[in-house]
């Protein structure tokens, strides 16, 4: 029979060590790919065949109230050794890729590097390391619990959900202050071009006006003489009053 809670299983790891890789940039490649393969493997197994990386067997189950819901968890089971062991070894990786990643990437410095840092080991490395120390209690008997990765799950999705949320933001604030350069760039440009329309305005008037100004000064200084010329004040030589 199937075991379909191995898929949300397997993504998880998957999920968490691709995000880790992509948010964090400093993870080991090789690690990574190791774990995949591991986990992929566990999931292959437990999956589509009878056998199971956990048990050999299952003697018997047992019924118990959690949040006043009836639950059925393991009684009695045969261990299956090296293969619960191997098991265990992915888990222990995917603590180890985590951590070194982590580490890391602290190590770079700066406050957006160690934020990340602590997100990683606070929201995924510690409910992670929580649930495999549970987990293996109630694997190897010592706990009479059900199974459950919700611990792990919930402090993953937090994280992830937080911090893409937080990209998002970032990426939609940079995109309205780009929008706002364009803008102020754009009104730059417009008072530019009305800068040098007025500029060449002014040139195309200075010159007419400053011809003017000067055929009425010499008019003035023709006037003011004890016997002004009038005939060369209203038609004066082109060479001499030329606009």
């Amino acid at each position: 029979m199937a075991d379909w809670l191995q898929v949300p299983v397997c993504l998880g790891f998957v999920a968490v060590v691709l995000f880790t890789h992509s948010y964090l940039g400093t993870g080991r490649v090789w690690l990574l790919w190791t774990i995949i393969f591991m986990r992929s493997a566990i999931f292959v197994v437990n999956l589509f065949s009878y056998l199971s990386f956990n048990f050999s067997s299952i003697d018997s189950v047992r019924r118990i109230t959690v949040l006043g819901e009836e639950v059925t968890i393991i009684g009695t089971a045969v261990l299956r050794g090296y293969w619960q062991l191997f098991a265990l070894a992915s888990l222990f990786l995917v603590m180890a890729y985590l951590i070194d990643a982590a580490v890391r990437r602290w190590r770079k410095g700066g406050p957006d590097s160690r934020r990340k840092a602590l997100a990683v080991n606070l929201g995924i490395s510690l409910p992670l390391l929580t649930t495999i120390i549970y987990a293996n209690l109630v694997v190897y008997g010592v706990v009479r619990a059900p199974l459950s990765n919700l611990i792990w799950f919930l402090g993953a999705l937090l994280v992830m959900a937080y911090e893409l949320g937080r990209d998002v933001i970032a990426k939609r604030r940079a995109q309205l202050e780009l929008i706002e350069l364009r803008e102020q760039l754009a009104q730059a440009e417009r008072v530019s071009v009305l800068g040098q329309l007025a500029s060449a305005l002014a040139h195309e008037l200075i010159q007419p006006l400053t011809a003017t100004k000067a055929n009425v000064d010499a008019g003035r200084m023709e006037l003011e003489k004890e016997e002004p010329d009038l005939a060369a004040i209203w038609k004066p030589p082109a060479a001499r009053f030329c606009l």
